[in-house]
């Protein structure tokens, strides 16, 4: 079945030579095919490949592919001179041919995947072409989006925390090819960078004595600004001076205004849009970042929350607790608990010398754990180690599914059919 694949496939790309690497000290570059596929935005995904590739230690060389005209642009603002965009990002005809023309331009050895959705069409690329794949995840996914994008077929697969990479380990994926790598902020530069209208609790008109409140993200149902708002209000009530700035954009924008006119707090809330210097726009001038997330893997905000030396108020849901300390460097919440949430701030509000202590706590820990050297060294010592393994080449014959992830998948399959079977059963007998 293979032979007539390889015979369609090798009309659109030139036969591959043996590209493996010897000598990680060789002074010769080391191409690397970065494939991303998003909508035209740079939210975190975007953020930390653009990261990566600016910091990618020598000899590798970043190309970088995928569907983001924006995500292009800002790459060449980087200094990635091999950016190139597509409509697509899908297996199809025209995506072969492009890649045909890639890899002729450029002596690809390895692809790294930035999320699931482009491993079909990577892992078709890195087959024919018999380099490793890695992919990098920085969501979680049902297990038929970890099946239907591919995920089995990668060389090796990374996350951003754990809880990304137990979805993998539940699936069967060998501890060798998984990798855990959290992500990076680009800390000196981020530091360096100062805001140009100064104090924000200035600009915002606040008095010194005003208990300002931070949150930055996507104005989207996920990131649960509507729950900040709540919490704001309650504070207010409490006669607490809460002031409440959201830094973000995003389709949830007018429920959000709307939401907090009903609550009779519209004047102590202000949404900034997005900005280019959130680091030094909260440096010195908010009390506490607060978070009222419902899924976040990781939460690069909340490393550059710390950078800015504030106190984190999270809740604790995904990956958060591996980006924020509880009573270290913040202080964590269950997920969805409001009343638990205004209590925190509320603590926070009566003690700045904890607030003070969380917020340098949580310095250290960025400058530390969080860093781009640390996390593009960890990076290119998993391009290494591929790229010296015979094994981890992709070829047609090789890297499928092992019997232990084919029985997990047997299992999610019947599990979801007694889930549904169940459902229809309570439905039937409510209508009975």
């Amino acid at each position: 079945m293979t032979q007539p694949l390889n015979k369609f496939l090798d009309k659109f790309f030139d036969k591959p030579s043996d590209k493996r690497i010897k000598d990680p000290d060789a002074k010769h570059q080391i191409y690397v095919l970065f494939m991303h596929y998003g909508d035209n935005w740079l939210r975190g995904s975007e953020i930390c490949l653009l990261n990566l590739m600016a910091h990618l230690p020598s000899p590798f060389v970043a190309v970088l592919w995928c569907n983001q005209p924006c995500l292009v642009e800002a790459a060449k603002q980087r200094g990635i001179s091999h950016a190139y965009c597509s409509p697509s990002m899908q297996l199809n005809w025209r995506n072969l041919q492009r890649a045909q023309q890639l890899c002729s331009d450029h002596p690809i050895m390895l692809i790294h995947a930035n999320s699931a959705a482009p491993v079909k069409l990577a892992s078709v690329i890195a087959r024919q072409q018999q380099v490793p794949l890695l992919c990098h995840l920085h969501a979680r996914y049902p297990w038929y989006q970890r099946w239907g994008f591919g995920l089995p077929w990668c060389s090796a697969l990374a996350g951003v925390s754990q809880a990304v990479t137990a979805q993998l380990h539940y699936d069967g994926f060998s501890a060798q090819q998984v990798h855990l790598i959290h992500n990076g902020i680009n800390c000196q530069q981020l530091l360096n960078t100062k805001p140009k209208q100064g104090n924000l609790k200035h600009q915002l008109g606040l008095a010194p004595s005003d208990y300002l409140l931070v949150s930055v993200g996507s104005l989207i149902k996920r990131k649960g600004m509507d729950q900040l708002l709540y919490a704001c209000a309650k504070l207010r009530l409490q006669g607490i001076p809460a002031h409440l700035a959201i830094i973000g954009s995003g389709p949830e924008l007018d429920s959000l205004q709307a939401q907090a006119k009903q609550l009779n707090i519209a004047s102590h809330v202000t949404f900034l849009g997005e900005q280019d210097n959130v680091v030094g726009l909260i440096s010195g001038a908010c009390d506490v970042f607060v978070s009222g997330a419902r899924e976040e893997v990781f939460g690069l905000v909340l490393a550059e929350a710390g950078l800015a030396k504030l106190a984190v108020v999270a809740p604790d849901v995904g990956g958060i607790s591996e980006v924020v300390e509880h009573q270290v460097t913040g202080l964590l919440y269950p997920d969805g608990d409001i009343p638990t949430l205004v209590k925190t701030l509320t603590q926070c509000y009566f003690a700045p010398k904890l607030r003070h202590q969380l917020g340098a706590n949580g310095y250290l820990k960025a400058r530390q754990h969080f860093d781009i050297s640390h996390h593009c060294d960890r990076i290119s010592q998993i391009y290494f180690q591929l790229l010296n393994q015979p094994n981890a080449k992709q070829a047609w014959h090789t890297h499928w599914p092992s019997s232990q992830q084919l029985w997990q998948a047997v299992n999610h399959i019947k599990q979801l059919l007694k889930t549904r079977i169940q459902c229809r059963i309570a439905r039937l007998w409510r209508t009975a």
